[in-house]
Formats: C-alpha cells, sequence, structure tokens
C-alpha cells in the first residue's frame, strides 16, 4: 500500500494512460477534449519525474519504457509544435480583441502544457533509448530547441523588466508567455546536449541540420556569453536553479547552473566528436566567434567541469586553424536528406481550416461559450495538478535538484561527468571516478 502511494499514476493504469495520449489540431487547443488530454499528460510527466527521481533506488522506469515502447516522443513533438504554431499564428489576433480576465485562464494552461510536453521530453531523452526512438522526428525536436535557445538570446532580459503595478489582460499574457518560453529555452538546451551526445541513436540528416541549417556551435558560443541563467536582481545575484530564480552570494556565484553545464558539455561534444566537427566548414567568422569562448574558461570553471579542460585546449589550436576549402561543400550537396515535416504540415492545416475561422473559434472558447464548462474544466485541471502525490518528491532540496541529473556511481550525488572510455557511467568528480575504477573496470568498453 505504501508503495502504491508513491505513485500518481498505478502500475495497472500506467497502459491506458499512455494510449490514450493523441495529436491534436492547432484548431483543438483549448477545447474540451483538449482538456482531457491535457490532464493526463501532466500526471504522465509526473509519474516520469517521480520514477526518474528514485531510479537510483533500483526503481524500474516504468512510464518510460511505455512511452518508447508506444513511440508517444512522437507525439510529443508533434503537440509542442502544435502550440508553437498556435502561440505564433493564433494568439496574436486573439490578443487584438478586448478580453476578459478569465481568459487567461486557459491561455495560461495551453502555455504551461507547452512547458510539459519539452520537460517530458527532457526528462527521457536522457536515455539513449529515448533518443533512438525519436527516429525522423529528431530533425524536428532539433528545429524546435535550436529556435527556443535563439529566442533566449532575443530575450534574454525580458525576466528581469520592471513590473508595472497595474497591467492589462494582454500585458499579463504576454509576459507570462515570456516566462515560460525562458523555461522552456533553458530546457532545450539540456535536450541539445542529449541529442549531440547520443548523435549515433539518432536520424543522419541530424548533423547536416545541426551544422550546415542552424550552425549550432556559434548559437551554444553566444548563449554562453550572454549567460541567461544569471541575472542581477535588487540586491544580489540570482541563479536559475530547479525551475526558479534564486539569490546567490558568495562562492555560490561563481557554482555552475545545470543549464551552464549541459551548454558546455553539449559545446565540448560538438568540437571534440570528429563525425560532428568533420562537417563543420571552418570560416574565419566561425573561428572568431567559437574562439572567443576560451576567456570564459577560468579554473574555477574547469575545477568544477574538468572535462571542460580538453576543450580549452581545442580552441587554442581552433582559434589558428586553417579554414576549410570549398570541396567540402560541393560533396555536402550530393547528400540526399530528410526535411523536417511537422511544421509545415500543422501551418497547411490552419491554412486550410481558415486562420479567421480558427480565432473563432478560439474567441469562443476563452469566453466559455457553447458546451466549454469553466466548472468542468476546472476539476479535470485539479485532479491533474495531484501536488499531494508528489509530496516525498519535493522534500528536500537535493532531492529536487537531482532529478532530472545523471548520479555518481560511487556516491550519488549530481554528476553531469562521463567515463571518456565507456560514456555509459557517470561521475561527480574525479576522486569518485579513481575510486570506482576497480569494481567499473570489468565493464568498461574501451
Amino acid at each position: 500500500m505504501a508503495e502504491r502511494e508513491k505513485n500518481v499514476i498505478y502500475p495497472e493504469e500506467v497502459d491506458f494512460h499512455v494510449k490514450s495520449l493523441r495529436k491534436y489540431r492547432v484548431a483543438d487547443i483549448g477545447k474540451t477534449l483538449w482538456f482531457t488530454n491535457h490532464e493526463v499528460l501532466v500526471k504522465i510527466h509526473q509519474q516520469a519525474v517521480l520514477e526518474a527521481t528514485e531510479a537510483s533506488t533500483g526503481r524500474e522506469e516504468v512510464m518510460k519504457d511505455a512511452l518508447i515502447l508506444e513511440e508517444k516522443l512522437k507525439i510529443f513533438i508533434h503537440n509542442a509544435y502544435a502550440i508553437l504554431v498556435w502561440r505564433h499564428k493564433v494568439l496574436p489576433e486573439v490578443l487584438k480583441q478586448k478580453l476578459s480576465p478569465q481568459c487567461s485562464f486557459i491561455i495560461y494552461t495551453i502555455f504551461f502544457h507547452e512547458a510539459t510536453l519539452v520537460g517530458l521530453l527532457e526528462t527521457l531523452l536522457f536515455h539513449p533509448e529515448a533518443c533512438e526512438a525519436l527516429e525522423e522526428t529528431s530533425l524536428d525536436l532539433i528545429d524546435y530547441c535550436l529556435q527556443a535557445i535563439i529566442q533566449l538570446i532575443a530575450e534574454k532580459d525580458a525576466e528581469g523588466a520592471a513590473e508595472n503595478e497595474e497591467v492589462s489582460v494582454k500585458e499579463e499574457i504576454e509576459k507570462y508567455q515570456r516566462t515560460l518560453q525562458f523555461r522552456i529555452g533553458i530546457r532545450c538546451l539540456s535536450i541539445l546536449s542529449f541529442l549531440v551526445d547520443n548523435l549515433e541513436k539518432i536520424s543522419l540528416s541530424a548533423v547536416s541540420r545541426l551544422v550546415e541549417i542552424h550552425d549550432t556551435p556559434c548559437v551554444l558560443s553566444e548563449i554562453l556569453h550572454i549567460r541567461p541563467w544569471i541575472r542581477h536582481g535588487k540586491d544580489s545575484i540570482e541563479h536559475f536553479m530547479d525551475d526558479e530564480w534564486r539569490p546567490v552570494c558568495g562562492e555560490e556565484v561563481m557554482r555552475v547552473t545545470k543549464a551552464e553545464a549541459h551548454t558546455w558539455f553539449c559545446l565540448r561534444e560538438f568540437l571534440l566528436n570528429p563525425r560532428l566537427l568533420g562537417s563543420y566548414d571552418v570560416t574565419s567568422f566561425r573561428q572568431r566567434e567559437i574562439s572567443k569562448c576560451q576567456g570564459l574558461l577560468h579554473d574555477v570553471l574547469i575545477d568544477q567541469l574538468p572535462p571542460l579542460g580538453d576543450l580549452k585546449q581545442f580552441l587554442v589550436t581552433f582559434a589558428v586553424a586553417k579554414e576549410t576549402g570549398e570541396g567540402a561543400k560541393k560533396a555536402k550537396k550530393l547528400l540526399l536528406e530528410e526535411l523536417p515535416e511537422i511544421r509545415e504540415k500543422l501551418l497547411r492545416e490552419v491554412y486550410e481550416k481558415g486562420l479567421e475561422n480558427i480565432v473563432r473559434e478560439h474567441l469562443k472558447v476563452l469566453s466559455f461559450e457553447g458546451s466549454q464548462n469553466m466548472s468542468e474544466i476546472a476539476s479535470k485541471l485539479t485532479k491533474a495538478y495531484n501536488l499531494d502525490a508528489l509530496e516525498d518528491l519535493y522534500k528536500q532540496e537535493d532531492v529536487k535538484r537531482r532529478s532530472l541529473d545523471p548520479l555518481c556511481a560511487l556516491c550519488g550525488a549530481s554528476a553531469p561527468k562521463k567515463c571518456s572510455k565507456c560514456r555509459s557511467i557517470h561521475y561527480c568528480s574525479r576522486e569518485c571516478q579513481m575510486n570506482h575504477w576497480k569494481a567499473h573496470k570489468p565493464f568498461c568498453r574501451k
């Protein structure tokens, strides 16, 4: 009985919940059936995080296995794009209207739904088998992550903007949207790191997408320079940790956040991976932009993230490397590549139905006209946000901090560093790796 109380979804209900997840169209967002999907998604996310947190104690990640088996990761990416298209096409037209305060209730839930989808993907894609299950949708996910990360660069000061005493419904919605988009962008840094770390598991065209379309190393270099996970408050410096801003002082100011660690390791893997770097044309602009990261690799950072010592040495040689000739570019054009399809398909559906018709329907939905019942929706959300079931998960801050992080094989602490030989086991420090080597050596793949 005690074991059952630690679940948001009981084991015998997992298959039912997982199989009930469906793709939805942009026009369906915010309607009654969509809220049923939202209720299921929130519970699944809570259960997946709960199992991931207790995985170090030997608990099986049943939810993760079920989602991979039923190929639901592709649905998550599709639905995240549906909300992205809704935000870019439908929401601006809706906000031109005079909205009542109750309209924000549904809009906030839609924003939160997208953040939940991204959070669930972050939890699952830590595992290589989840990356492999993406198949062709890895291209769509890469595009989604890069647009969210670039949005971090464009909106780097949005979280620190001054607050007005009185704001309109429209201004409040726009502010909440920026807040959620910031959190999504931070999570996308982790997702991108997992994808680059497991590149052999995903589509072959992903390399071309990362290198030629998005120029990922330059994007990561810019993120490392603007450091969106740090902001200056009124009386202190704040770090974005565990999905919230926290004031830090003293030695804590120099502490590396999870988002920063993932960004550095992603850049390191990209530049030190022969498969990726071999496809990367070295130009004077790229040399200049990426080499600027040398100045950020100070001793305090390397002490916390020792593998970055190799990256610092590489950047010294990269700064003086010869530019790549045109031959490599011509050779790449001979490759047949897959292209992302989800966003274009959703846009076609919007234009076929008619944007004006969709906006008209959503205005009715937001005002709870027709079959839409506010009390019914509120009841669904109350069941979904079952915080009591997760009380054990958030009792201690260290448990919460490690909810999505890999754990040290020796001491169980948060451990973003991998064994450089087998790359399948994590350690929090070189000391733990050395002390554990005797036990790990027979299983290490050289």
